[in-house]
This record gives structure tokens, sequence and C-alpha cells, in this order.
């Protein structure tokens, strides 16, 4: 019993920290102008099978994300975007649709 109670332990344990994830932010950019930015993640040392993009803050207008995925806000915005995803290098690519006001954060994880 007290191997079994030692096992379930440890796999718990690997369960919080065996899947290294690394996060990155982008630079603070004028949201009215289109963005991109290379972010390198090779320093992580891992071999990554998906993204997470988590921006928040305040948004008026609208916007579009990574050539795909388009968002209207009116005010605070908390969104995550997650798919799969196979390199160490991310390439973020904001794009406004009109006018837009704000401030917002981007981080990126690769897992």
């Amino acid at each position: 019993m007290k191997i079994l109670t030692c096992f379930i332990v440890m796999l718990s344990l690997y369960g919080c920290v065996g899947r290294n994830n690394c996060e990155l932010s982008t630079q603070k950019f004028d949201l009215n102008l289109p963005y991109e930015e290379s972010l390198d993640f090779s320093f992580c040392n891992i071999n990554p099978n998906y993204f997470q993009l988590h921006f928040s803050g305040e948004l008026e207008g609208d916007i579009l994300l990574l050539e795909y995925y388009k968002f209207s806000g009116n005010g605070k915005i908390d969104t995550l975007i997650t798919a799969d995803y196979y390199a160490n290098e991310f390439i973020f690519k904001y794009s406004p649709l009109g006018e837009v006001k704000g401030d917002l954060d981007f981080d990126i994880s690769l897992r």
C-alpha cells in the first residue's frame, strides 16, 4: 500500500510539473497599426505540441490575430486561443480592422 501511495504522489507531481511550458510576451505596440513579431522559444528546450495565446485588457474595435481569428471588443476582454503547433519559433501577427482603441497584453506559451 505504501508503494501505491508513493506512486500516486509521484504521478501527481509529474502531472503538475512534468510538462514544460514556456511563455513570452509581445512588445507593446500601437493597436492602430499592423504588427508582426517573431518569438524564439528555442531556449525552452521543449518539443511543443500546441500554443496558447492569451490576450487581455481593454479593446474597442475589431482586430485580426494570426490571420485567422477575428475579435470585436467594446470594453474589457480576456481571451485564450489554443491550437496545435510544432515549432520553436512563433510568428505573432496582429491587424486592426478599422480604428482600434484600448490597451492589450499578449502572452504566448508553447506546451
